[in-house]
C-alpha cells in the first residue's frame, strides 16, 4: 500500500473508529488459529483495537491441542467427554496457550507493533460452571457449561482499561474444575455482557452464495441454508453466533485466521471481508420471481406512460430485469414503494407489500453478498 492508498483508507475508518470506541466486543480464537503462523498479527490488530478504545474479552479454545494431549478420549457431538482424570491435562493445555497469549500481548520490542503498547491482560474465576450431565444418554462428566458469569466483575475491568482473557473452564461452588466448549463459552459471556459483538475467528473466509460468491450478511432464519456445505467445527461456530445474536447481541463476524489484517478490514471497511450475522436484514435484496410482476408493473407504470421526463420503458421487461428488497418502516408509518427510472430518479407510489424494486437493466449488478446491504445503511 503506497502513502496515497494508506491515507485514503486512514481518513475512511475515521468514522468505525468513532462508532467502535467504547463498545464490547467478545472475540474467539479458537486452538487452530492459536497454532497458526497469523496468530501474531491478529494479536497486534487486537492490540490495536484495544489501543483504540475497544473493550475486549478474549476467549480462547484448544481442540487440537487437547487432541494430542488426549489422543484416546471419547467425543459426542463434536464435544469431549472429560474423563477426571484428563482434567489436570485439560487445565496444563489450557494453561500453557493463555500463556502464550499473555507473552504476545507482552511484546515491545523497537519496530513492532506493541513497542511502548502497556496491555494489562487479565484472566480469573469469572465462570461458574455446572455439568453437563446426560445427554442421548452419555454421561459428559466433568464438561460443562456456564452457570454464571461475574459480569460487574468484568465490566469494572474493562472500564479499567484492561483485556479480559477466558480460558474454557469453569468452576463449580465446591471448587471442582470443568472443561467447557469455548464456542459456547464466548457466546455465553457475549450474551451475559449484552456484548456489541461477537467476532469468531475460523479456517474459511466465509460464507458463499450458491454461485460461490461471498455472502456479506446472513440472518438466524437464514443460516440453515449454509450448514449444509460447513465442516462440523464452522457450523458449531455459525450456531453460536446465531444464539448470541438472538439473545440480543447486536452483530456476529465471522473472520478467517489466515487471512492477515481480516479482523481490521471486516471492521474498517464498508465492504469488509468476511459475514456477518445480524437478527433482522432490514433490506433483503433478491431477484424478482413471477409473483411480484404485478407489483412491479404498478410501480414501473409512471416509466411506461411517460410520465416520468426523459424516461420510458420498452414494456417487455421480465422479472430477470429487476432486484426487489422489502423495507422495514418504523411503527405507524406507510409502506411506500419505489422503483429507479434509467435516469437513477426515484418514481414512488404507496403500496400495501412495502417491496422497492430496481432496474437491474440500469442499475448494473447489486449483488446480494455487497455490504451496500448492510442493515446498518438506509436503502437510497
Amino acid at each position: 500500500m503506497n502513502t496515497n492508498d494508506y491515507s485514503q483508507w486512514f481518513r475512511g475508518s475515521t468514522p468505525y473508529i468513532s462508532a467502535h470506541r467504547g463498545k464490547t466486543f467478545v472475540v474467539y480464537l479458537g486452538g487452530e488459529a492459536l497454532a497458526h503462523a497469523n496468530i501474531t498479527n491478529i494479536i497486534h490488530d487486537l492490540a490495536l483495537l484495544h489501543v483504540l478504545g475497544v473493550q475486549l474479552v478474549l476467549v480462547h479454545g484448544g481442540r487440537p491441542q487437547l487432541d494430542k494431549a488426549l489422543p484416546n478420549s471419547k467425543t459426542h457431538n463434536h464435544r469431549r467427554i472429560t474423563e477426571p482424570g484428563d482434567m489436570d491435562k485439560v487445565t496444563g493445555v489450557y494453561g500453557l496457550l493463555r500463556s502464550h497469549l499473555e507473552g504476545l500481548f507482552s511484546t515491545g520490542l523497537p519496530n513492532t507493533p506493541l513497542h511502548n503498547v502497556d496491555i494489562s491482560v487479565v484472566s480469573g474465576n469469572f465462570v461458574t460452571a455446572k455439568p453437563l450431565g446426560v445427554l442421548d444418554g452419555i454421561d459428559h462428566l466433568l464438561t460443562g457449561q456456564l452457570r454464571s458469569l461475574d459480569s460487574a466483575r468484568i465490566r469494572d475491568l474493562l472500564s479499567a482499561a484492561n483485556l479480559v482473557l477466558q480460558s474454557p473452564l469453569g468452576f463449580s461452588n465446591s471448587g471442582q474444575a470443568f472443561n467447557l466448549a469455548s464456542e459456547e463459552l464466548a457466546a455465553d459471556i457475549s450474551i451475559a455482557l449484552q456484548a456489541d459483538k461477537l467476532i469468531f475467528f475460523d479456517e474459511i473466509e466465509h460464507l458463499k452464495t450458491s454461485q460461490s460468491q461471498r455472502q456479506s450478511t446472513i440472518t438466524p432464519s437464514t443460516l440453515d441454508d449454509f450448514l449444509a456445505d460447513l465442516s462440523l467445527g464452522s457450523a458449531q461456530r455459525y450456531l453460536a453466533m446465531s444464539r448470541a445474536v438472538r439473545a440480543g447481541v447486536t452483530k456476529a463476524h465471522q473472520i478467517s485466521y489466515v487471512h492477515d489484517g481480516g479482523l481490521l478490514q471486516e471492521l474498517f471497511t464498508a465492504e469488509g471481508v468476511g459475514t456477518q450475522l445480524v437478527e433482522e436484514q432490514r433490506h433483503p435484496v433478491r431477484a424478482a420471481v413471477l409473483a411480484d410482476v404485478g407489483d412491479i408493473v404498478e410501480i414501473i407504470r409512471p416509466l411506461l406512460s411517460g410520465h416520468v421526463p426523459g424516461c420510458s420503458g420498452r414494456g417487455d421487461e421480465g422479472p430477470s430485469d429487476f432486484l426487489c428488497a422489502r423495507r422495514w418502516p418504523a411503527a405507524g408509518t406507510v409502506h411506500r414503494r419505489r422503483c429507479r427510472d434509467s435516469a437513477g430518479r426515484r418514481t414512488a407510489s404507496p403500496g400495501a407489500s412495502g417491496s422497492t424494486c430496481r432496474r437491474r437493466r440500469h442499475c448494473g449488478d447489486h449483488s446480494t453478498t455487497g455490504r451496500e446491504w448492510r442493515p446498518s445503511q438506509a436503502f437510497p
